[in-house]
């Protein structure tokens, strides 16, 4: 059942597996494997490309990590923490990466340029570790923003998958503690099954609103170092912190349900 690479479904994944380096003779084998077990090659083909498509989405992923910004009075200092791409790899279309203006570049090594220029990591890698300063502020605000535009833009969002996955096992935790309730209210008293309403009405408001799964809290950790100042959410919302914020009249209200559940 041999395909033959004239076959529009077989010339598409053929190309793709050229880009890939995928030897040509070894996909011919697994389309022909997968046809051979009852699977259409057209099918095969589908299947196929799906798999490298993802591959190749993943191999182009980029990522650039900067440690939390420092401030001894007179100076701003970060560094590198993490880099996967640099050189002419650093972006698709080569060594640099503006945002608003302000500039990310992979030349040497890491040092700010001037206020609109950042140098990342580049040919030199013995000053991969090189410490970055400035008494500019606003250089390393621009420079955060650039980065984390850098990251959403060519790479995947570490903070928002550490905050969903701590928000999903919080909530996987009370779920779990309702569902055991829930099965312990099978065979109870009246004055039993009103404690297991209580407790399960406390389990629901106490809503999980702390920072570990608030992605916005995450960067500014990882920035500033717990500093709301520089948060994108409290620039809309008001500081979480602040009198008036919403998340302080999410907090309020919560703390007044669980008091008021006390007498449930």
């Amino acid at each position: 059942m041999g395909k033959s690479k004239k076959d529009p479904a077989f010339e598409e994944v053929f190309k793709m597996a050229v880009k890939l380096g995928i030897s040509p003779k070894e996909l011919e084998y697994s389309i022909n494997k997968l046809s051979n077990a009852g699977i259409s090659s057209a099918k095969a083909c589908e299947e196929l490309m799906k798999i490298m498509n993802n591959h190749r989405r993943e191999s182009m992923k980029r990522e650039l990590i900067l440690d939390k910004v420092n401030y001894d009075g007179e100076y701003y200092s970060t560094k590198i923490l993490k880099q996967t791409h640099r050189g002419k790899e650093f972006t698709p279309t080569g060594t640099e990466y503006d945002h608003c203006g302000f500039c990310l570049k992979s030349s040497v090594c890491p040092v700010v340029g001037y206020e609109r220029l950042l140098f990342v990591r580049g040919s030199r890698a013995s000053g991969d570790n090189e410490i970055i300063k400035t008494k500019d502020k606003s250089v390393i605000d621009k420079a955060l923003a650039a980065v984390k535009a850098y990251n959403e833009e060519f790479g995947c969002d570490e903070n928002l998958e550490t905050a969903r996955s701590n928000f999903i096992e919080a909530e996987r935790d009370t779920l779990g503690d309702i569902s055991d309730m829930l099965a312990s209210m099978q065979d109870c008293s009246r004055e039993e099954f009103m404690e297991f309403k209580k407790q399960i009405y406390t389990e629901h408001a106490d809503l999980n609103i702390d920072g570990d799964s608030c992605v916005y809290c995450i960067d500014n950790r990882c920035s500033y170092g717990a500093n709301c100042t520089n948060c994108d959410y409290g620039k809309k919302n008001g500081a979480c912190n602040d009198v008036g914020s919403v998340y302080k009249e999410i907090e309020t209200a919560r703390n007044e349900l669980a008091d008021a559940l006390e007498n449930y």
